[in-house]
């Protein structure tokens, strides 16, 4: 059973002691996906309302206001539902007094969330070194939390335990004294309690903290919206993974079983006898109608399983270059995906992708690197590798200019200084924004290593170079 895995999060924080709504970029969740809101502020009477955005419900895990001199932090689940398209989440403060406060969301996928989940143990705030716990009650759940230090210590160095715990927000006020504010998530592989520890070089905090167990996905039933009406008699057996939109509709006689581990929208009338047993595993769309018998079986092949380590980041990586590249008054004329062991540009009777211009990014290379990143680890684990590091290479390549050649086959003259001076000018404008593709695409929780840029030779007119990013990708599922 995988663990829950991290679409992406957004960051929000205050612009300095306000009452700012908090409000994060617009995105359209898929149904089943998991909404995590974690809100802190630095004042214990002064916390945070309930999320809000795309008509969702956003439910309590653990609040956590102590009194006193101390820091606020919340958390709420919301496990997406009703198909509500692009929107945003936001939470605004409870009081009018000005505050220093922060918000991190997180969208899971392959994830649920008990009604009522585990949550951090006693105790959840205190003066002194943070120490806490959570019981968890299933394998391969993450932790999700937020701590914030009311003392302002300097989070330079800042450690956890367990090990695994990847920080995905950090808002930080020590200068001047106006509070730190902690946001991480943890994969805990074995049900049970799990201590958590921050450890801050700069001294000890005062520490407030609230978080909650997301659970990985598993075969059990979960959100169905079903419309089941018969006159005469009606079978029906529905069995899902995801979101079920179903109309089953029989005068007469109707027997209908759904297995869905993905998307289903089925529409099933019958005047007389039917029987209809779609399975699928990706994303059917069926009518079936009959007057009189009908008898229908409706198989949808598999696409097989999708590449969870390189692809996503290789897409994304692609995005990012094309954004940069688009830059230039002149584009190259194809950006996209390259595979094998070189992704240079290729020349046909009728194609010459050099001269057209070309840019790509291709996976290098995928090898398990956590302790050692970006090197490869040389460590066993029972279960496959904690994390991969992606290596990943960025390319383009255009024709050199040529302006004093006439192109005969008696005064093919070389490049002129100024032909010379505008081939350096655009491969430098390239590796400038690869560079920026490199450093900008990325969250900045992930780590990546920026390689060397290079050039590639001039053969034929053809001139360019490439450059290789090496990023850090939590293992969504155990390899064995």
């Amino acid at each position: 059973m995988p663990n829950p895995s991290l679409i992406t999060h957004y960051e929000v924080y205050s612009p300095g002691a306000d009452t700012s709504t908090l409000t994060t970029p617009s995105f359209t969740p898929a149904n089943g996906e998991v909404i995590v809101v974690r809100a802190t502020t630095w004042s214990t009477a002064d916390g945070m309302g309930t999320p809000t955005g795309g008509g969702q419900t956003y439910t309590p895990a653990q609040i956590t206001a102590p009194g006193g001199f101390n820091g606020w932090a919340g958390t709420w689940v919301c496990t997406v539902a009703g198909s509500p398209g692009a929107f945003a989440v936001s939470s605004a403060p409870l009081t009018a007094n000005a505050t220093r406060h922060s918000m991190v969301v997180e969208r899971w996928g392959s994830a649920f969330v008990d009604a009522t989940p585990a949550v951090l143990s006693a105790p959840t705030s205190g003066v002194g070194a943070l120490s806490t716990s959570i019981t968890t009650t299933a394998p391969n759940s993450v932790v999700s939390l937020c701590v914030v230090d009311l003392a302002s210590r300097d989070p330079a160095g800042y450690t956890w335990t367990p090990a695994a715990m990847v920080n995905d927000g950090l808002f930080d006020g020590h200068l001047g004294s106006n509070s730190v504010h902690y946001f991480a998530y943890s994969p805990v592989p074995s049900a049970g309690a799990t201590g958590i520890t921050l450890t801050i070089p700069a001294g000890n905090p005062t520490w407030v903290a609230a978080g909650v167990e997301i659970k990985a996905a598993t075969a059990q039933i979960v959100d169905l919206a079903a419309t089941l009406t018969a006159t005469g008699s009606l079978s029906a057996g529905l069995t899902r993974e995801a979101t079920l939109a179903a109309s089953l509709t029989a005068t007469g006689s109707l027997t209908a079983g759904l297995t869905r581990q993905v998307s289903l929208a089925a529409s099933l009338t019958a005047t007389g006898s039917m029987t209809a047993a779609p399975v699928i595993e990706t994303h059917l769309s069926a009518s079936l109608t009959a007057t009189g018998s009908m008898s229908a079986t409706l198989n949808v092949p598999t696409l097989g399983p999708p590449d969870l380590i390189a692809s996503p980041v290789a897409s994304a990586l692609l995005a990012c270059l094309t954004t940069q590249l688009n830059e230039l008054p002149s584009p190259p004329a194809k950006i996209e995906i390259r595979a094998g062991a070189d992704g240079g540009p290729l020349i046909g009777p009728n194609v010459d992708e050099c001269c057209a211009g070309l840019a790509w990014v291709r996976v290098a290379q995928v090898y398990p690197s956590w302790d050692s990143f970006p090197g490869p680890d040389n460590t066993w684990t029972p279960c496959g590798p904690f994390a991969y590091a992606v290596v990943l290479e960025m390319g383009s390549a255009f024709c050199m200019p040529w302006s004093d050649s006439d192109q005969a086959f008696d005064n093919m003259d070389p490049p002129s200084t100024s032909d010379w001076l505008t081939a350096h000018n655009t491969l430098m404008q390239h590796q400038n924004l690869m560079r920026r593709a490199a450093a900008c695409c990325f969250p900045h929780t992930q780590r990546r290593a920026v390689g060397e840029w290079n050039p590639l030779s001039v053969e034929g007119g053809c001139m360019g170079g490439t450059l290789r990013v090496t990023v850090s990708v939590m293992n969504p599922c155990s390899d064995c």
